[in-house]
Parts: C-alpha cells; sequence; structure tokens
C-alpha cells in the first residue's frame, strides 16, 4: 500500500541528509576532458567522473551494478561492473535532419540490463538488446501510427515489451511487443513546448507531466484528462518517477515543489526553498519510502515517504555544471548525470 507523501511545509521537517559542510571527502579520480585524468574532492559514497566530452541528457540503472546513459551527441555510456565505459555512438544523426556527424539522444529507458530505448530529438529511436544499438528510425505511419513524430524527448519503459515515448509537442506514443499506436482521444493535450515532457510507466500504466502544471494517466494505451498538480501550476515539469498505478512523485523546475500522486489524485509534499534558485531538476523512486530529486547544480534531497531531507551536496566544492537526470536501482544506489559530462554514482544514505 502507497504512504501518502507529507504535507506541504515539511521542508522544516527534520533532515536525513547531513548538512554539506559536514561531509567526509576523499580524494576521487575524474576526468576533465575524456581521457584525461584530474582529481576532484567528493564525499565518500560518491564516484565521479567525467564519461563524455558532450553534455549528459539522460541516465537508466535497472540494478546496482548496470546502468546506460546518453548524451546530446549521439554517444551511449555503459556503467558495468563499477566502471563506466567509453562512449560509443548509436546516433550519427544524417544531413536529412541537419545534424550530421552526431544526433541529439534526449532519453533513455532499461528496464533490463540487456533491453533499452533510447529516443533521439530529430532522429526517431533505437534499440538496445544487450549486445548492440539498432539504427535510430521513425515509427512507421499509418491508421492509428504516430506517423514519424519527431522531437522525441521522453520515454519510460516498464518493460522489453512496453514503454510509453512523448514529444515536445506534447504527444504520447506506445510501443507494444513490437508495434506503435497512439491513443485516440485525449492526445496532444499536454503542454511540451520546447522542453521535456516527463513520462513514468509501471506495467501498461503511465504517468505524463508537462510544462503547465498537468498530468495525465494512460491505462490500456487509453489517455485520461488533463489532472492540475497543486503548487505546479503554469511552472516547467522536470521529472516524475512512479513505482506503481499509485504511488508517484513529481517535481518541477520553476514552484520549487514536490506532489505526490495516490492513483486518484495529487497531494503537494513539500514546497522547498530554492538553493540556488534553479529548482528540481529529476526524481527517481524506488518504492514509497525512498526517492532522490535533483536539486539545484549540484544538490540533492531525499525522502522517506514522511518528510523531504534538507539539500545534499554531491560534491565538496560547487559546480558550474548543472544535474539534468537520476536513476535509483535500490536505496542505497543511485547514478545522476549533468550538463558537463559528469556522472555521479551514489549512495545517498552515505552522504
Amino acid at each position: 500500500m502507497a504512504i501518502a507523501l507529507a504535507t506541504a511545509g515539511c521542508s522544516a521537517s527534520t533532515s536525513t541528509s547531513k548538512p554539506a559542510s559536514t561531509l567526509a571527502t576523499t580524494s576521487t579520480s575524474t576526468t576533465s576532458a575524456v581521457g584525461t585524468s584530474t582529481t576532484t574532492s567528493a564525499p565518500a559514497g560518491l564516484a565521479l567522473k567525467k564519461i563524455t566530452a558532450a553534455a549528459l541528457s539522460g541516465v537508466s540503472c535497472p540494478s546496482t551494478t548496470w546502468c546506460m546513459a546518453v548524451d546530446g551527441k549521439g554517444n551511449a555510456i555503459t556503467y558495468s561492473g563499477g566502471a563506466w565505459l567509453a562512449p560509443h555512438l548509436i546516433d550519427p544523426g544524417s544531413p536529412a535532419t541537419a545534424d550530421a556527424g552526431a544526433g541529439s539522444i534526449t532519453g533513455i529507458s532499461c528496464p533490463t540490463t540487456t533491453w533499452c530505448l533510447a529516443t533521439s530529438y530529430l532522429d526517431g529511436f533505437s534499440l538496445y538488446d544487450g549486445t548492440s544499438w539498432t539504427p535510430f528510425v521513425f515509427a512507421p505511419s499509418g491508421p492509428g501510427l504516430p506517423g514519424g513524430e519527431s522531437d522525441l524527448n521522453g520515454v519510460s519503459c516498464s518493460g522489453p515489451t512496453f514503454c510509453s515515448v512523448t514529444s515536445a509537442h506534447g504527444t504520447v506514443v506506445f510501443y507494444d511487443g513490437g508495434t506503435w499506436s497512439e491513443p485516440g482521444t485525449n492526445n496532444s493535450l499536454l503542454q511540451g513546448a520546447q522542453s521535456s515532457t516527463p513520462v513514468s510507466c509501471t506495467v501498461m500504466s503511465c504517468m505524463y507531466t508537462d510544462n503547465s502544471g498537468n498530468s495525465q494517466t494512460s491505462n490500456s494505451q487509453q489517455l485520461s484528462p488533463l489532472t492540475a498538480i497543486p503548487g505546479q501550476t503554469n511552472q516547467l515539469a522536470s521529472s516524475v518517477s512512479c513505482t506503481s498505478t499509485t504511488f508517484c512523485v513529481a517535481v518541477n523546475t520553476g514552484a520549487h515543489s514536490a506532489a505526490s500522486w495516490n492513483g486518484s489524485a495529487w497531494t503537494q509534499s513539500a514546497a522547498f526553498s530554492p538553493v540556488k534558485g534553479l529548482g528540481l531538476n529529476g526524481v527517481s523512486c524506488t518504492g514509497p519510502t525512498f526517492c532522490v530529486a535533483l536539486d539545484d547544480s549540484d544538490m540533492f534531497r531525499t525522502t522517506d515517504g514522511l518528510s523531504w531531507s534538507a539539500p545534499g551536496r554531491l560534491v565538496a566544492a560547487a559546480r558550474t555544471a548543472t544535474l539534468v537526470a537520476v536513476s535509483c536501482a535500490a536505496s542505497t544506489f543511485c547514478a545522476a548525470v549533468d550538463s558537463a559530462g559528469y556522472a555521479y554514482t551514489f549512495n545517498p544514505s552515505q552522504l
């Protein structure tokens, strides 16, 4: 049974994180340019490494020993056995879409270590089978099909046979056992604008949030009407994470707030004071009693289902890069990526 998160105002609750100033630090080997080693001061429980020269755009961790990250220059980077591998170009782009040489990968979802779906803003989608990636292609056209939808920027897969993909236009499409389709009603209601349309799926149900503080659900590929998210009206949605049809958490970059979903309604669970004015950039939950939200450029918060912690810092010294995505395979293992090509693997309980 889902446990409701604390009501608005819980930011004043006792913190479960240590203040940033008291974090123990270790000297962690990282790279300032891919292949060039430097040393960065980092808290114990954190591994920090520059894994690509480009801005990272997403990360997905189906286990505590394996993740897949993607960047804005067409690369996929695998984390396996405690180490990040070299970037692998999977989206070379094309002259036809004006991104020849490097495609812009916008989303990644890996429900298992042997299956992923990646989306590209201009080049469609690609599938990973545990060994290799398929070429990026557009979904097929035809009655009831997406019809070559471009500007894809959000993806969530509950398993190798079911995913939902969103576009910058606020449209929703489904991938079901190798077949693409789109809902017949209530599509294009989400306000995607120029940014992402976050999505999170469990089994065959999905939750979507948009840039106007609204949400929408799908069940068996049928979309609901829009529902307003309290505390996030007219704010830019950044991320949503669901672990069941009765538990989701949504965060945004404008209102600095989090809201929880119980299967029928949203409740504003926290309203934070911005640390640097940048808001919340991502959230990942493993269940009703554990979520991590990225706060500002190098900060994070956690919740135990009752209250949210004070912000903790992922690195001892402030960085100018912005954290853009986080994925937690367990309460003891998360991976986050930033706009400077760095990946952070960490145990929140140690920070």
